[in-house]
């Protein structure tokens, strides 16, 4: 077997200055399930349609992310969420850091503007989408929620904890693996089926989204993962829905 059970070439078109993406699916050591056929990528070749991850029908619809913590990573990922023109809340415990983090995606969205690269109406837009807090009780509306603190595994225990009483059943929450044992997190889920770990690095010109699924992570979890990710390179009128409802 190869070291990654899948690897879905994204053929979405990069939008402005953002290079082309690859993500990876890392199998588990102890998972054979056949569910898992479900998440993988067409031959090459063919229709740009062909192209189009074989997971897409078992995504679930996105309507808003939840990034915890206002760190370069999670900002980064916020500022591509709200140019694929999906609604973000950030939420930081330190609202000094929060405060400068949220005023620099504003001052980004008007810089983008005076060079002519946002309409008025645009840049608008996206600082509407874009919602800071210092309560963690405010990510209950978020169908995903990223943990871009990095935190290790015994202070992911505490915030995996708390999700479990404020997040809705559906919600998936996406760990940093290379800080935590993904495996160890989803055991303290209340949904395990919905914890997924991933990574991201540059490879080449390319950004790559390597997903680390748990013993227990659902196909459609990483599917919706990755129907996800995929949006960040689609212009915003087709990423309206994001994934299928």
């Amino acid at each position: 077997m190869s070291h990654y059970q899948n690897d879905i070439q994204s053929h979405a078109r990069p939008g402005a200055g953002k290079p082309p993406m690859a993500i990876k699916v890392r199998p588990h050591a102890q998972r054979r399930d056949d569910a898992w056929a479900a998440v993988s990528a067409q031959e090459p070749g063919g229709d740009a349609a062909a192209h189009e991850p074989a997971s897409h029908d078992l995504s679930q619809r996105v309507a808003r992310v939840g990034i915890i913590g206002a760190t370069p990573t999670g900002m980064a990922l916020a500022r591509e969420l709200l140019d694929a023109d999906i609604p973000v809340t950030v939420y930081e415990p330190a609202r000094e850091t929060l405060d400068a983090a949220t005023a620099s995606v504003r001052s980004a969205c008007e810089a983008s503007r005076v060079a002519g690269e946002l309409t008025p109406a645009q840049r608008d837009r996206r600082v509407a989408l874009l919602a800071g807090t210092i309560n963690l009780h405010h990510l209950k509306d978020c169908d995903v929620i990223v943990d871009a603190m990095g935190a290790g595994t015994d202070v992911a225990g505490g915030l995996v904890r708390r999700l479990n009483e404020l997040a809705k059943p559906g919600a998936i929450l996406m760990a940093c693996a290379a800080t935590c044992d993904i495996d160890q997190v989803a055991s303290l889920a209340r949904y395990p089926e919905n914890v997924l770990g991933f990574h991201v690095s540059d490879a080449g010109a390319a950004q790559v989204w390597e997903f680390v699924p748990a013993k227990p992570t659902s196909a459609s979890t990483v599917a919706t993962a990755a129907a996800l990710v995929q949006a960040l390179r689609r212009p915003p009128q087709e990423s309206a829905t994001h994934t299928n409802a």
